[in-house]
C-alpha cells in the first residue's frame, strides 16, 4: 500500500523548492556549498527567565532538502557556526546558524522521512549597495 503521507510530503517539498525557494550559499569554515535552494521561514524562540519574565525572539529559518545540504562536496548536517548567505532586495545578508530553545540548531520538518531540514539562524551582517 502506498504511503500517502510520504508522497504528499515529497510533493510539497518539490513545490517549495521549485516555486517559492530562494538561492543561498552555506559556509562552514573555508568550505562552501554551491547555490542551494531554500524556502525561508521563521520560528519564535522563548526562554523562561523566571519571575514571570519570558524572553523571546524570532529566528530566520531555512528549509533545505537534506540531500541538498552539501558543504565542501560532502553531504552534512547543520552545526553551530555555519554561515548562510542570501541576497535580500539587492543587499548581501549573512546569517549564523544558532540553537533554538530545544538546544538544536535544526530539526526535520518531516520526522517520518527526514527529507527536509529546518535550519535556525540569525542575521549577523548586511552589506548594502
Amino acid at each position: 500500500m502506498p504511503d500517502m503521507l510520504a508522497d504528499a510530503s515529497a510533493w510539497l517539498d518539490t513545490v517549495c523548492k521549485e516555486q517559492i525557494s530562494q538561492t543561498i550559499v552555506i559556509e562552514h569554515g573555508a568550505a562552501t556549498s554551491g547555490n542551494v535552494s531554500a524556502t525561508i521561514g521563521g520560528t519564535v524562540i522563548g526562554f523562561d527567565l523566571g519571575n514571570g519574565i519570558v524572553q523571546s525572539w524570532q529566528t530566520t529559518d531555512f528549509l533545505i532538502l537534506t540531500e541538498d545540504f552539501v558543504v565542501g562536496g560532502v553531504e552534512t548536517l547543520p552545526c553551530l557556526g555555519m554561515r548562510i548567505n542570501r541576497t535580500i532586495s539587492g543587499n548581501d545578508v549573512q546569517f549564523e546558524v544558532l540553537n533554538a530553545d530545544d538546544g538544536r540548531c535544526y530539526r526535520y520538518s518531516d520526522d517520518a522521512t527526514r527529507t527536509m531540514l529546518r535550519v535556525h539562524a540569525r542575521e549577523i551582517s548586511r552589506r548594502t549597495e
